[in-house]
């Protein structure tokens, strides 16, 4: 049960991330009529945060 829990979660938190990056892509190229450059440098950092926590969770769980 572990590891279809595992793919399950790699899945939807990987395809999470996929879809922040494509949101923050997607800013830059409408910026002038649908977001405003603060917005969008908000995006790249909150994608950039769930990118690097996603990738240092398997230490985050050794140590907790």
């Amino acid at each position: 049960m572990e590891v279809i829990h595992t793919v399950g979660e790699a899945m939807a938190f990987g395809l999470g991330i996929v879809y922040a990056w494509l949101n923050v892509v997607l800013s830059f190229i409408t910026r002038p009529q649908l977001s405003s450059l603060l917005i969008c440098w908000l995006r790249v950092i909150l994608a950039f945060i769930i990118t690097a926590l996603f990738i240092i969770r398997p230490f985050l769980l050794v140590i907790f």
